[in-house]
């Protein structure tokens, strides 16, 4: 019996964030929190993460640790922030090999801010449509 192994391409999906966990407190919500994102679960190195209208809760989105992830799409006018849990010096969020793009909606759009470190590949292009 002859069993070959090739390398399969690592397949990327999109996770949105919905703000469905557990608020904290000052309109607060935990990027840790599955329940945060549709579908549930925390976002990794394959996912293409998604900001799109109609969040349940969590306006200013606390990253805890080293996050990593494909890409990164702001689809909303909704004011939200990445924000970095205390202590701030040990809070990252990477993208991998995506780009970052903020689409241009219909309607008055409000502030979406990241304010943690943040780093993308060298070929990963910052969007602003």
């Amino acid at each position: 019996m002859v069993t070959i192994l090739a390398a399969m391409p690592a397949l990327r999906a999109a996770v949105t964030w919905d703000g469905g966990g557990t608020p904290l407190a000052n309109d607060q919500a935990s990027w840790l929190d599955g329940q945060n994102w549709n579908p549930n679960g925390i976002p990794n190195s394959n996912s293409d993460v998604i900001f799109a209208s109609g969040f349940a809760s969590g306006h200013n989105i606390l990253l805890v640790g080293a996050q990593f992830v494909n890409s990164l799409t702001i689809n909303t006018t909704t004011a939200f922030s990445i924000t970095a849990a205390f202590p701030p010096t040990s809070n990252y969020l990477v993208l991998m090999s995506g780009d970052l793009t903020r689409n241009d909606l219909a309607g008055t759009e409000a502030a979406q801010v990241i304010h943690v470190t943040f780093a993308m590949n060298q070929n990963g292009v910052w969007n602003i449509n």
